[in-house]
């Protein structure tokens, strides 16, 4: 669970946005990977208390690390 944690802080730190804007960009490419159904965005508080102590859903770590992966050239050297 702590690896999970650890991919939502990055994309946090590394997404430009607001903690909605980062929570939208999330879901969306969650359900474009189809790691979820289509559904409405969650709220960036969610996200944000994911990010700092809480159990993020398995399909929200896949998508921050997808957009990490698109994102930052450095994310290849982070081993989960």
């Amino acid at each position: 669970m702590d690896q999970r944690r650890l991919v939502l802080r990055a994309y946090r730190a590394g997404f430009q946005g607001t903690p909605s804007q980062a929570a939208s960009e999330l879901t969306r490419l969650a359900v474009k990977s189809r790691l979820i159904r289509p559904r409405t965005d969650i709220p960036g508080q969610t996200l944000t208390n994911w990010a700092a102590s809480g159990k993020p859903p398995l399909w929200a770590a896949l998508a921050a690390a997808e957009w990490l992966k698109k994102h930052d050239p450095d994310f290849e050297k982070f081993h989960m």
